[in-house]
């Protein structure tokens, strides 16, 4: 038996209609006949607007299980979805779909992202950036990146946009996402770049925190531009930001957040800021010498950060200063009786 669907019901429908327009003898059937045709006309678009591509339909009521066998069968259907005819609003979700589900390179990974974008720019930057670089697949969040590399150069405003939405937000893993996208943009883009020095002194203390992650990001990929970064760290490291009025009257304290004076110490070392970092390991009373410890490493530092090293091997540790102290204090004791 043949099977007819929605379309080749409407199709008979519609040819029928037609047929009895032209057959109709008298003008008050025609009438009747046309109000009938514009009817069924309309209905048939309905129903053709509402259908959704049967291969992507089928894979997106497979994915609604994360059960691997329902997640490879999902993406065979949407493979076959790309091979038949499609809206492009359904191209770009197939595609969007395959970025995100499909065992495969970042790079294919990247060019299924991208071939969404181009059919839906802005439904899909929103998309990448709030949902899928937020993915607990490393592949796929640096494909997510690669796309919206690719994507930033022909909508740079847009893209800005959301990443400044994110990184001042109050989500914290799209802060951390949206920081480690403008680290990467920021080696090439001046506007990202100052995106950064304002975050830096944000009110928001994780936005000032992931602003540093940017500028740790930026330092992988270009350590000269990230250096002129330098003089901010080292203010959150030496000295506190401007008390607010808020500070002053409940008596918070006025030094930067420890979370944040930490890791803009273990930046100055991805960014090699030899100097700097040995200012701090001088600084006996600092808490952020064994931070910097690790910064010099991660510097590259040669033989001009020996003779600290060594120096700091022969300090009493801070247990041996501790009984120091005690011992000072029962000899004054003896000699007072």
């Amino acid at each position: 038996m043949i099977g007819f669907d929605a379309a080749s019901v409407a199709f008979w429908a519609i040819r029928s209609m037609i047929l009895s327009y032209v057959m109709a003898s008298s003008l008050v059937q025609r009438k009747g006949v046309f109000w009938a045709l514009a009817l069924v006309c309309g209905l048939a678009a309905v129903a053709g607007c509402g259908a959704q591509n049967e291969f992507l339909a089928e894979a997106k009521d497979l994915l609604k299980s994360d059960k691997r066998t329902r997640v490879e069968l999902a993406v065979r259907q949407l493979k076959q979805a790309v091979e038949t005819p499609m809206t492009e609003r359904e191209e770009a979700e197939t595609h969007y779909l395959l970025g995100y589900y499909e065992s495969a390179s970042v790079e294919e990974r990247a060019d299924h992202f991208t071939m969404a974008l181009a059919r839906e720019p802005k439904r899909y930057e929103e998309a990448l950036i709030h949902e899928a670089l937020r993915d607990n697949v490393p592949d796929v969040r640096e494909a997510v990146r690669v796309a919206l590399v690719k994507q930033y150069k022909s909508a740079p405003g847009r893209i800005r946009k959301e990443l400044t939405d994110a990184l001042e937000g109050k989500d914290n893993r799209s802060r951390h996402d949206a920081a480690w996208v403008i680290g990467y943009l920021a080696a090439e883009d001046g506007a990202l770049a100052n995106l950064i020095g304002d975050s830096l002194d944000h009110k928001r203390m994780a936005t000032r925190l992931n602003a540093i992650l940017a500028v740790d990001e930026l330092a992988r990929r270009d350590a000269t531009k990230a250096r002129r970064y330098v003089p901010q760290l080292l203010a959150k490291i030496e000295s506190a930001p401007k008390p607010t009025w808020k500070k002053l009257w409940l008596g918070e304290g006025e030094r930067e957040d420890p979370e944040v004076r930490a890791l803009a110490v273990t930046t100055l070392g991805t960014i090699g800021a030899t100097d700097e970092i040995l200012k701090v390991l001088q600084n006996k009373g600092s808490s952020l010498r064994s931070n910097a410890m690790k910064a010099l490493i991660a510097s590259g530092a040669g033989e001009s950060a020996v003779d600290v090293l060594l120096g700091l091997l022969v300090e009493p540790t801070a247990e041996e200063l501790q009984w120091t102290s005690r011992a000072s204090a029962g000899r004054r004791a003896v000699h007072l009786r």
